[in-house]
């Protein structure tokens, strides 16, 4: 059996690091593979995980931001509810931006609510995520039927 000992080897690395083989490095796993060829593995940035996910949640919000702000310009009643036809409404222009104004603070919540994904894996301030994402759709619910479709319909 090969083995180095107490070998060190310069790394190219943007620390210029220097790697024993008989210390831990965090920053590279270095050494002999079951071929004998001697390989060096970069740590991947435990970040980068954490900041995907929280892009894909963002452009989650983002998408509800612009639902919100297509919903001002537009000259049709919009729709609230997924696949039902809108009611009659008497004023569109007042109806239209209080529904845009309810996806617009929707997402902007949306994306506030996602910032403890930033936080790493297994953090617990992800509950409140979880559940701000369910009151905030309940919330939302609520205000449209008893607040918007109320004063709106015909």
């Amino acid at each position: 059996m090969f083995k180095l000992e107490d070998s060190t080897i310069e790394m190219d690395s943007f620390l210029g690091l220097k790697y024993s083989y008989g210390d831990y490095n965090e920053y590279y796993c270095t050494g002999m593979d079951c071929s004998g060829y001697l390989v060096k593995y970069e740590r991947v940035d435990e970040m980068s995980g954490e900041i995907f996910g929280f892009i894909l949640w963002a452009i989650v919000g983002l998408f509800m931001i612009g639902l919100g702000i297509s919903s001002f310009f537009s000259k049709k009643a919009v729709g609230f509810w997924a696949n039902a036809n809108t009611f009659p409404v008497k004023d569109v222009r007042g109806y239209n931006r209080a529904t845009g104004t309810l996806f617009l603070v929707y997402g902007l919540i949306f994306v506030v609510l996602g910032l403890p994904l930033l936080g790493g894996q297994n953090n617990a301030l992800i509950i409140v995520s979880i559940l701000g994402v369910v009151i905030e759709t309940i919330a939302i619910m609520v205000i449209y039927s008893l607040v918007v479709e109320k004063k709106y319909r015909e």
